[in-house]
């Protein structure tokens, strides 16, 4: 299904074509700013997001969210994070992400 649809706005409109069943991404980034920026990206295109500052606040999310977690997106400085996740959701995707601009 595509989550990503021509119609978002940037200003927070709404998505159309997003179905009424929302996927659920858990969101663990330290940064306060690019997390608030990738929970409105990822909201206003139809996810329900969870969100963390670190590990030990995602490993809990994990453990105690009563539906599902779809997707699992952390910065790629946190790989043992996908392995407990993974431990706790083996239905869950995990994407690593970076923001580093270095070859």
């Amino acid at each position: 299904m595509n989550r990503f649809p021509d119609s978002a706005t940037e200003e927070g409109g709404s998505a159309e074509g997003v179905t009424a069943e929302l996927e659920v991404v858990l969101l663990v980034e330290g940064d306060d700013t690019a997390r608030d920026r990738m929970r409105g990206v990822l909201s206003v295109n139809g996810y329900q997001v969870l969100d963390a500052q670190n590990e030990l606040e995602a490993l809990a999310l994990c453990a105690e969210h009563q539906g599902p977690i779809d997707l699992v997106v952390a910065d790629d400085d946190m790989p043992e994070l996908g392995i407990r996740a993974l431990k706790l959701r083996p239905r869950a995707k995990v994407l690593f992400t970076s923001s580093a601009t270095d070859n």
